[in-house]
């Protein structure tokens, strides 16, 4: 299996895991809001050279810490607060709701959205870094950086989901628990080898000065 698909693939296999963290957390607890928590992906997924099929599963927690309930819409789904048009593919693509009490009595809910990844909009602007090919990249690479070209900059699709209870209190937009970013780098980036690294491939190595003969001895 190639580097590339082996990265989809663990990239799906992941994605695809319905996990249950914490039953809220310090911050989910201590707030006077819902709290929204993306689960899965972690935050960040990178997709190199995904078919038309391809599919990211989206998995969010959504706390209800005042206990006043969350809004929803006719069917029962979370009604996010002005959704972009990527928290939009999530709720149009929903598999699966579990709902459950914390262990302070919060009701929480998880939801489940198997997204295509070409119903996602990709910004026109602005982009991440692409994933780095750790086999590849030099020795002096890792211990001197290296400058990112601009071509090599992955282009993103941003999620930010948030949610508002029945007393009208919104979860907090600027956390990073709601927001999602999918990825799709041209291609896994190697960094480019140093002058050094590249005579050292070559067999070169790096020569000594050599001292200049010493003039003769005046009589």
């Amino acid at each position: 299996m190639s580097f590339r698909l082996a990265l989809i693939f663990l990239l799906l296999v992941v994605c695809s895991g319905h996990v249950a963290i914490g039953e809220g957390s310090d911050e989910a607890l201590r707030t006077d809001r819902p709290v929204v928590t993306v689960l899965a992906p972690p935050g960040l997924a990178y997709f190199v050279d995904a078919g038309q099929e391809a599919k990211i599963v989206v998995v969010v927690e959504i706390t209800d810490a005042t206990r006043q309930g969350v809004k929803t819409d006719d069917a029962g789904w979370p009604a996010f607060v002005a959704p972009d048009a990527n928290v939009e593919a999530f709720s149009r693509n929903v598999t699966n709701k579990t709902e459950f009490v914390d262990r302070l009595g919060h009701p929480v809910m998880q939801i489940t959205s198997l997204v295509p990844l070409k119903a996602l909009k990709v910004a026109e602007q602005g982009g991440i870094s692409p994933p780095t090919d750790i086999w590849k990249t030099p020795p002096g690479v890792t211990k001197n950086g290296y400058d990112l070209p601009q071509e090599a900059i992955a282009p993103v699709a941003k999620f930010r989901f948030v949610v508002e209870d029945r007393a009208g209190m919104r979860s907090d937009s600027r956390s990073e628990r709601c927001l999602l970013f999918v990825a799709f780098p041209r291609e896994v980036f190697v960094p480019p080898a140093s002058e050094r690294d590249e005579q050292r491939s070559k067999g070169g190595g790096t020569k000594k000065p050599v001292n200049p003969p010493k003039p003769p001895a005046s009589n």
